[in-house]
């Protein structure tokens, strides 16, 4: 399961547990096509959560159960970090900036002041039981 996505100087590495994958694309990139392998666009993604939840900037990433994807800054910022959220044990404030624990117990300390990673964390709480809810309540008198 990917831990986080960090960009390079040769494309991204995808850190896994117990595993580093490099690869030629960047973190966004990466990000864009998980989203494609789970049917759907990041575009079409950003456009929805926008709309629904009224918010533009550094959106996380509900691509499926195991691919909870945070942004530490914007996108398509060089030093942008992706988060899984779904392998983060705990997370803590350190010195202004934010410790996060893997469930391997792996830490790094990311350059955001904890309020803000806190944020993005309850906004994706929000997406994931929107997406659970909508799964669940039937299309309103669409017709084919």
């Amino acid at each position: 399961m990917i831990k986080y996505i960090i960009n390079t100087p040769y494309g991204s590495k995808i850190i896994k547990q117990g595993e580093i994958v490099e690869s030629k694309l960047n973190n966004l990139s990466i990000i864009k096509r998980l989203c494609l392998q789970n049917l759907f666009t990041y575009e079409g993604y950003l456009k929805a959560v926008t709309k629904i939840f009224n918010v533009k900037h550094n959106i996380p990433v509900y691509i499926n159960k195991d691919n909870l994807f945070i942004p530490i800054k914007r996108v398509r910022e060089y030093d942008n970090i992706w988060i899984n959220y779904q392998t983060v044990l705990t997370f803590y404030e350190t010195n202004s900036k934010t410790t996060i624990v893997f469930n391997d117990y792996e830490k790094i300390i990311i350059n955001l002041k904890y309020n803000l990673f806190n944020r993005r964390v309850e906004l994706l709480n929000r997406i994931v039981k929107y997406q659970k809810t909508s799964k669940n309540t039937p299309f309103l008198n669409l017709k084919p």
